[in-house]
């Protein structure tokens, strides 16, 4: 998500007319979402782990695609929001929020991942897995 929208982002604002600062924030905002998601997606994995060992990954791994699905749909109806006379200034704030939330995504991802395959991977699989995760 990041190397992927990274690339046009900058025309991206720029089209919705947002000034040029508003593209370091919209980069910055994905990492502190990433920092923000695997804060909560780690310590809510370790609960979930505890409750339901079974399906606890699973439904935490569902949650975070939630973040990712919302905060991909802000981004692409952001264009729309810049379509609208009244709504014009917004537009750059939703992609924003929606980067944001793809940050959650992400960073909430890679922690409930990781948590899995070191506690359902042999010991010895355990170091060349979460580093196969890493690549994708």
């Amino acid at each position: 998500s990041f190397s992927i929208i990274v690339p046009s982002l900058a025309n991206y604002l720029r089209r919705m007319g947002a000034e040029e600062w508003v593209l370091g924030v919209a980069v910055a905002v994905y990492s502190l979402g990433e920092m923000v998601g695997s804060a909560v997606f780690g310590k809510l994995m370790t609960k979930r782990l505890r409750e339901a060992p079974a399906t606890g990954p699973r439904r935490c791994l569902l949650e975070t695609m939630v973040f990712g699905v919302v905060g991909s749909i802000l981004y692409v109806v952001a264009d729309d929001v810049g379509q609208s006379p009244n709504l014009r200034n917004w537009a750059p704030w939703v992609v924003v929020v929606g980067r944001f939330l793809g940050g959650i995504w992400t960073g909430g991802k890679m922690v409930v991942e990781q948590t899995y395959v070191g506690v359902a991977a042999r010991e010895d699989r355990v170091t060349p897995l979460t580093s196969e995760i890493g690549v994708y």
